[in-house]
């Protein structure tokens, strides 16, 4: 490389903000423990986030899954990882959602998601 004259692409920040387990907020209780796998759609619906690297850095995306159907039904995209992204993902998941039955959401244990579920209305 050096003969050549290349240079490797140095980033700032070598990681991005993931998620972080060892939070002071409530834990909510597993409860896909406790049902069978879903029988129809909408009856469980799962969240996560990930990160991916683009020529602007670090971006988030968020996803909502119907657990049966493995269908994305609501997703999101920001350049920071917070419980902004976490929620638009469910509000564009909405619409897929009648709200005449009761939907159980799980997500993993991490700030973001919990820092929703503790939020106050």
């Amino acid at each position: 490389m050096k003969q050549e004259g290349i240079e490797g692409r140095y980033n700032r920040r070598k990681r991005p903000l993931v998620t972080d387990s060892r939070h002071g907020h409530r834990i909510s209780e597993n409860k896909l423990k406790k049902v069978p796998f879903p029988t129809g759609p909408r009856q469980v619906i799962v969240t996560d986030t990930t990160y991916v690297w683009t020529d602007q850095g670090w971006h988030y995306p968020a996803t909502v899954m119907d657990l049966y159907s493995r269908e994305i039904i609501g997703w999101s995209f920001f350049g920071k990882n917070g419980r902004h992204l976490v929620c638009q993902a469910l509000w564009n998941a909405s619409s897929e959602l009648t709200g005449r039955e009761t939907i159980i959401h799980h997500s993993d244990r991490g700030t973001v998601p919990t820092a929703v579920t503790n939020t106050p209305p």
